[in-house]
């Protein structure tokens, strides 16, 4: 399955089926209220059972029909848990978790700018909360896995593989993600603030937008791709501009 069909209404449903069928993954229907506060809440009045099973073809198929557009949930916990890394107003925060988390190449990216780094199995007695900026999805809980703006990438390569061969998410880990606010950052800069300073630095010198974007790759980081790098990097470029 190719990720991105998650993000194409013309494949959605087939790539819902394959994540249910081939994955053993749960999903159910969830608000698409941007603004509202039961945005991303589920539908089902008890969406609970899921927890312990995934739904059958045919009710995946009833709620594909009752609810056009909505977002589709994936319930955590098994066969996968979620690190939800919520950079997007705080970019230290994906410094943070690059240099102190199992890499992880299967990510989600969230219509705000964030991440969901998906693992086959985070340690049990992980409780869903947040953690200043690094949330924890875990059994009982879900995440949004697929509608406008999300979109999942399997780093090392185009395919998807299974859930299995995704890396843990130790006891030790989940103790940093809670008591980080106690570690004591090892950059003087952040990401961000580095390859916007480089970014300055060649507009400067008189490089083209294009030139910039042709040379950026190079300051892509350990659980970031080229293509995300060229994204961050355009942003900058139009706000300069």
């Amino acid at each position: 399955m190719g990720l991105k069909l998650l993000s194409s209404p013309e494949n959605l449903r087939d790539a819902l089926v394959e994540l249910i069928e081939e994955h053993d993954v749960s999903v159910i229907p969830c608000k698409n209220l941007p603004g509202n506060i039961d945005n991303k809440k589920p539908y089902l009045e008890q969406w609970r059972p899921f927890q312990e099973r995934r739904p059958t073809i045919q009710e995946f198929e009833r709620w594909f029909e009752q609810f056009p557009n909505c977002l589709w949930g994936a319930v955590t916990g098994s066969p996968f848990g979620v690190v939800d890394v919520d950079y997007y107003k705080d970019p230290s925060i994906l410094d943070w978790a690059t240099d102190n988390l199992e890499y992880t190449p299967l990510k989600a990216r969230t219509p705000q700018g964030g991440q969901h780094w998906i693992y086959s199995r985070i340690a049990k007695e992980a409780r869903n909360g947040a953690y200043g900026g690094i949330d924890i999805r875990n059994f009982g809980g879900y995440v949004i896995c697929a509608g406008p703006g999300y979109e999942w990438t399997w780093e090392l390569d185009s395919d998807f593989h299974t859930f299995r061969e995704l890396p843990e998410l130790s006891s030790e880990q989940l103790s940093r993600i809670k008591n980080r606010n106690n570690v004591t950052p090892i950059r003087i800069k952040n990401w961000h603030e580095e390859v916007r300073d480089w970014v300055w630095a060649c507009l400067g010198d008189g490089w083209e937008d294009g030139e910039i974007l042709a040379a950026c790759s190079r300051h892509t980081e350990k659980g970031w791709t080229d293509e995300q790098t060229r994204r961050d990097v355009q942003k900058m470029l139009q706000g300069r501009r």
